[in-house]
């Protein structure tokens, strides 16, 4: 009675063995290496609030694709991303960026599902044209006319201080320059009877709005 009550242990054992891999052994896969050679190109010449970012990092062959982050610098939470499926594209530009803000990117490598660690974060403030001014008031005289405008506010130069306007009349592509300081200007030697129509532009380092 005993060597059989010995039997069924050694039996139930045994089952317990096959069935839970007791003693088994396992293998994890590890993650991908962190993607090299981040870099970071901000924009400076494009239109009001349409400023990119080019990221460019190293190819790992080894990978699936990658994934590259965006958030204002400091913040802890990201703007937006993308996934890249191929191992070989290692570019990716973000675009509709406002000027002026400071901007931090980061990419992982994807391989088999598993994600590497991100890069080391990198920043770069873009810079755009500034926002044109709200339309000017003209003051008709003689052969002359009083331009007259509202300055454009930091939030609206652009990332870059605004260092002059100017004031053109459309018809005869007639132009002056106003300091940043100056919200009018008078144009004269115009066509006594003519029909003036005047805008007005702000300029910053990166261009003319």
């Amino acid at each position: 009675m005993r060597t059989r009550l010995h039997r069924i242990s050694i039996l139930l054992l045994t089952v317990a063995v096959a069935l839970f891999g007791f003693g088994a052994e396992s293998t994890f896969a590890d993650p991908p290496t962190t993607p090299t050679g981040v870099s970071l190109i901000a924009s400076s010449t494009t239109e009001f609030e349409q400023a990119t970012l080019r990221v460019n990092w190293a190819a790992n062959a080894q990978v699936d694709g990658y994934t590259v982050y965006l958030r204002r610098t400091g913040a802890t939470t990201d703007l937006e991303f993308k996934t890249i499926s191929q191992s070989n594209t290692t570019e990716w530009t973000f675009t509709n960026l406002a000027g002026g803000v400071s901007y931090s990117v980061q990419v992982i490598a994807i391989k088999s599902g598993l994600p590497s660690a991100r890069s080391a974060a990198i920043s770069a403030t873009p810079t755009t044209k500034p926002k044109a001014p709200d339309q000017p008031k003209v003051v008709a005289g003689i052969k002359k006319a009083t331009v007259n405008w509202s300055a454009v506010p930091a939030a609206n130069n652009g990332g870059s201080p605004i260092t002059s306007y100017l004031v053109t009349e459309v018809n005869s592509n007639q132009q002056a320059v106003a300091l940043a300081t100056e919200t009018s200007k008078e144009i004269t030697g115009l066509t006594a009877g003519a029909v003036v129509e005047f805008t007005v532009a702000a300029v910053n380092a990166a261009s003319t709005s």
